[in-house]
């Protein structure tokens, strides 16, 4: 299957690219010279039947704003909604049969922040168009990713307890999952070629409190950092991180949390 994916450019974006055939298409803002690309930016994604068609699967990875301040921007974050509906609407006219709509464990918090809110919306101004067109939409919620090149809590906590520098954890008792990034490839192509219309959640299918994950790593990295464990943050419950939905497909996570943060300190140490 021909696939175009849109934030190309990002993290999972990236490595999605080099596990795809050669004439992936990347939408993009800015050539990426290893990538077959069209240049067009979301916002004019209406132009895309002149610039490509033959396209069987859209994966739509690109989102302004997932982090930082402007997470909470409440002006830019329904943008990212109608640029999503824009790209469904120009789904069909280059001859897509599947959307892909990556979305975040956010998504499942009981108290949504901006972000997580126009995920939502994006999720039902995208099927509603893909209905309309007879194109089969499918929601990926992806947990925390982590991985060579990564950034987030998972890498941004290893680097501090390499370094011995202090860590405060808001949600200790919160439960939460995290996977490695070739899983997460692996499932996005296994929804690619086999997931019927719905919601599948992407995970380790190994959740665990985040203060026991970081116990894990602290005793694993013997860190010297002072660790601040609070019970501020929000948490999921284990239908939230199941993984079943997945499971029916075939899906088996393959990395292990543990062995990874283990060959990983390995790594970091044999480099110095």
């Amino acid at each position: 299957m021909k696939a175009l994916i849109t934030g190309a450019s990002g993290f999972v974006g990236r490595n999605l690219m080099d596990s795809l055939p050669k004439d992936t298409i990347a939408m993009v803002r800015k050539n990426i010279p290893e990538y077959e690309c069209v240049v067009c930016d979301l916002e004019h994604a209406d132009r895309l039947p002149e610039l490509v068609d033959n396209v069987d699967v859209i994966y739509h990875l690109a989102w302004t704003g997932p982090s930082g301040e402007n997470r909470n921007n409440e002006k830019l974050q329904p943008v990212n909604v109608s640029n999503s509906k824009r790209l469904a609407e120009a789904a069909s006219k280059i001859g897509c049969k599947k959307f892909i709509f990556c979305g975040t464990i956010a998504q499942r918090w009981k108290a949504l922040d901006p972000y997580a809110t126009a995920k939502w919306d994006a999720v039902k101004a995208v099927s509603d168009v893909c209905s309309r067109d007879g194109v089969q939409f499918v929601h990926a919620i992806l947990p925390s990713i982590y991985g060579k090149g990564s950034s987030g809590f998972v890498a941004d906590t290893f680097v501090k307890m390499m370094n011995g520098s202090d860590i405060t954890v808001k949600s200790g008792n919160g439960l939460n999952d995290f996977i490695h990034i070739s899983d997460v490839v692996n499932g996005l192509k296994i929804i690619c070629e086999k997931a019927t219309p719905g919601e599948y959640f992407i995970g380790s299918g190994k959740p665990r409190k985040i203060r026991d994950f970081i116990k894990m790593m602290a005793d694993l990295t013997n860190t010297t950092s002072s660790i601040d464990i609070r019970d501020e943050g929000q948490t999921l419950t284990p239908d939230d991180l199941d993984i079943s939905a997945m499971s029916s497909l075939g899906y088996v996570p393959a990395v292990d949390f543990e062995d990874w943060i283990r060959k990983t300190i390995n790594l970091s140490r044999s480099s110095t």
